[in-house]
């Protein structure tokens, strides 16, 4: 369970490069899978043996946002009897966006910082995640 991949959603190329070296500096093992919009992370999420360790999503991208994207694995009986941890990490912090986040029951809000605060960041998400226990983690190597 704590070995699977982790989904990033992020449609900037440059924030998916980044975020994909703090996973690497913080020495986080988990194979990352790149989405660049939430419709390819719904793709993704479909396929009948993939589910990932956790989700961390941008809020503002183009077609289907962060919370449009929550919202749909959600109401989907299959992705969300999956019990992805889901956290969004966005360049914006704006009071109504973190409340959006916890109203679509989201597990985290996280505004992107410089390199090195960010990677400590997801160290102590992906830490926190590894630590936790999860429904059908018995289940699952």
């Amino acid at each position: 369970m704590k070995n699977l991949p982790i989904l990033i959603v992020e449609n900037n190329p440059a924030d998916r490069y980044l975020i994909q070296l703090a996973f690497k500096d913080a020495k986080i093992k988990n194979e990352i899978i790149m989405a660049e919009s939430g419709a390819k992370a719904l793709r993704i999420l479909s396929q009948k043996d993939f589910k990932p360790f956790m989700i961390i999503s941008d809020v503002k991208m183009p077609g289907m946002d962060g919370f449009q994207l929550k919202r749909t694995i959600d109401q989907d009986e299959n992705l969300s009897s999956k019990a992805i941890p889901f956290i969004f990490m966005s360049a914006s912090s704006l009071e109504k966006e973190v409340q959006e986040a916890f109203e679509v029951h989201s597990q985290g809000y996280f505004p992107k910082k410089n390199f090195e605060d960010q990677t400590k960041v997801i160290d102590l998400i992906t830490k926190y995640w590894q630590e936790s226990e999860q429904p059908h983690s018995k289940f699952i190597n």
